[in-house]
């Protein structure tokens, strides 16, 4: 494509800008009014959303991000931000012709996407690869994000713009996954052993023409989704059983089980897809089983619903009711492939052959004031 600044942008969900009533609150704001699934006009949904949802959670919702949450922010973002470093690094060795600029924003929260691509056109960036650090299709995440982008272009100050598809299939995406479970897994695995692949729950109530057929028949089952060749690009709870078939399949697992976890006040006010994490584990506790390793491949770097929801709260309830043994597999963005991965699929985009520096000690750099983190989440 020639010499020119390339931009890299990569999309979270977000946290909020800070740790106090106000920030909360805004955050929450607008994400329930993205994700708020309910019949009825909007006057009411805002009503629920400001004079119920809100109140009810804002304690808790401030106790679980103080937990995480130091003088610099979220810590989750320490993580985000030695990537993008790195990953800036990693281009500009591939392919030195180029310059290279590497941002990240959110769908909510501390970087909002019109801010961050200001920032980027006032740099000169003419080709833009778009990244949604949402490895499946949905309508929560992918869906609304697309809304916002058509929205937020309305002057073609870009010579090129691309957004990176789903990349849940991705085999070099399905290995390091796979490396992550298996390094999580006793020596010994037998009855008493339990892997789930838990995923967020993404569904919400105004999907869209494509998606509307298949997601009405997730919400009433809870056996594997199999829709058609034109829908399952836009059916989640599909993609989900795929990663997770793929995932455990590659580390030459037989059983396992898939689970969905609610996240902000979805688990009171949302309908939710089946199976639930909290069912599961009370199926397995039922069943007698004492070790519990659980992966969310939906996440791509640790957010609060995992750290705290699944790595402190299910953690502490599966070990208080006869449990022995939680663990939480480390997210993609841990893995130490993670960013050659990125760096990738990024050079496959913009048609460049794909090398990996040698002088880059990709694994130290990364380890950076998180053992804190590490030591929280994974015990």
């Amino acid at each position: 494509m020639g010499n020119s600044i390339k931009g890299i942008l990569l999309i979270d969900r977000g946290v909020p800008e800070d740790l106090n009533r106000e920030s909360l609150i805004q955050y929450y704001q607008a994400n329930l009014k993205d994700n708020f699934y309910t019949s009825g006009p909007r006057w009411l949904q805002k009503f629920i959303i400001n004079y119920l949802i809100i109140p009810w959670n804002l304690n808790y919702w401030f106790t679980k991000y103080r937990r995480f949450w130091s003088s610099k922010g979220f810590i989750g973002r320490f993580e985000m931000n030695q990537s993008i470093d790195i990953l800036q690094r990693l281009l500009s060795q591939s392919a030195p012709k180029n310059q290279w600029i590497v941002e990240i924003a959110s769908l909510y929260g501390d970087k909002p996407i019109d801010s961050v691509l200001l920032r980027m056109k006032t740099s000169g960036v003419q080709e833009l690869l778009i990244i949604p650090l949402f490895p499946q299709w949905s309508e929560a995440s992918r869906g609304i994000l697309e809304l916002k982008l058509k929205n937020l272009f309305t002057e073609s100050w870009l010579k090129k713009s691309t957004i990176l598809p789903p990349f849940y299939e991705n085999s070099d995406v399905i290995s390091a996954q796979s490396e992550l479970l298996m390094k999580s897994l006793p020596k010994h695995i037998d009855e008493s052993v339990s892997i789930i692949s838990a995923f967020r729950n993404e569904i919400i109530k105004t999907t869209s023409i494509n998606s509307l057929q298949v997601c009405r028949k997730c919400l009433t089952s809870d056996s594997e989704c199999r829709p058609d060749l034109i829908t399952k690009g836009y059916c989640y709870r599909f993609q989900c059983y795929d990663s997770a078939k793929k995932i455990n399949e590659k580390s030459e697992l037989l059983y396992w089980d898939v689970a969905f976890y609610p996240t902000q006040a979805q688990a009171r006010f949302n309908k939710n897809l089946n199976p639930s994490l909290k069912a599961v584990t009370d199926h397995l506790l039922e069943q007698g089983v004492t070790t519990m390793i659980v992966q969310c491949p939906s996440i791509v770097y640790s957010e609060i619903e995992t750290i705290n929801d699944i790595g402190v709260e299910l953690r502490e309830y599966f070990l208080d009711n006869g449990g022995l043994k939680f663990v939480l597999v480390p997210s993609l963005g841990r893995s130490i492939h993670w960013l050659s991965i990125l760096q990738k699929m990024i050079l496959e985009q913009f048609d460049h052959n794909f090398s990996i520096p040698h002088n880059l000690n990709i694994n130290a750099d990364r380890q950076i004031g998180l053992d804190n983190y590490r030591f929280t989440v994974v015990q």
